[in-house]
């Protein structure tokens, strides 16, 4: 019977039991974003992003399209 490969080999890692301990307790400390704080980045980013509209159309009184200033 063949086996499959679930992925990529990640060879095992042996450390101490004082740096195992250790290891777990950064861990424990790090907790994980919450969805406020996730929205809250995605505001900020949003806010710092730099991209603005190049040109933007607009509709004269006989329905031709015409480039307009662009309002900020």
């Amino acid at each position: 019977m063949n086996s499959k490969n679930p992925g990529e080999f990640v060879p095992s890692t042996y450390s101490s039991y004082r740096d195992a301990l250790e290891t777990a307790k950064l861990e424990a400390e790090l907790r994980p974003i919450t969805v406020a704080e996730a929205a809250r980045l995605a505001q900020e980013r949003k806010k710092k992003a730099t991209d603005t509209a190049v040109i933007q159309l607009d509709e004269d009184e006989h329905g031709n399209l015409v480039i307009a200033s662009v309002k900020k």
